[in-house]
């Protein structure tokens, strides 16, 4: 599970890592950050996770995610979550670098208002089109996409 690393996001993975451990699963996290793995309790499994396409132009990150292409950060992510051991993966917030392509995963679409409340500061040009190429990705491939409302157009729109 790629963690973030604050907020409402974090939040809820975390309340994911405890109920899956509670249900006696092995949990393994993935982090972008040496120092996060404090954070979690002995016995967590930690795998680097992906940098985030470090160094990759946003605007290519986002066409080779419309695409549909799968780039380095992401190949490399997956390589190491599978030597881990890693058999699924739940990612709290899609990332903008590609999902993995042999693993099977869940992802969180943690909100859509972007969507609802297009004139608010926090959603202008370019976020809500990074926001649709992010999320649609991420949900097209998953095994299983967790939302935090069922809404008919959401549902049709994902």
């Amino acid at each position: 599970m790629p963690g973030p690393k604050a907020g409402g996001v974090r939040q809820s993975a975390q309340g994911m890592l405890d109920d899956l451990r509670r249900a006696g699963f092995r949990v393994a996290v993935c982090t972008q950050e040496p120092e996060e793995p404090t954070s979690f309790p002995a016995g967590t499994v930690i795998v680097q996770g992906p940098q985030t396409c470090s160094g990759v132009p946003r605007l290519v990150r986002y066409g080779l995610l419309a695409a549909g292409i799968q780039d380095g950060d992401g190949r490399a992510f997956e390589a190491r979550a599978r030597a881990a051991g890693v058999q699924v993966l739940v990612y709290p917030t899609p990332i903008a670098c590609s999902p993995p392509r042999e693993i099977p995963y869940a992802v969180v679409i943690p909100d859509l208002m972007h969507r609802y409340y297009p004139e608010l500061p926090e959603y202008r040009w370019p976020k809500p089109v990074a926001r649709n190429i992010v999320y649609g990705r991420y949900a097209r491939d998953a095994a299983r996409v967790i939302v935090e409302h069922r809404h008919d157009d959401d549902a049709a729109w994902l």
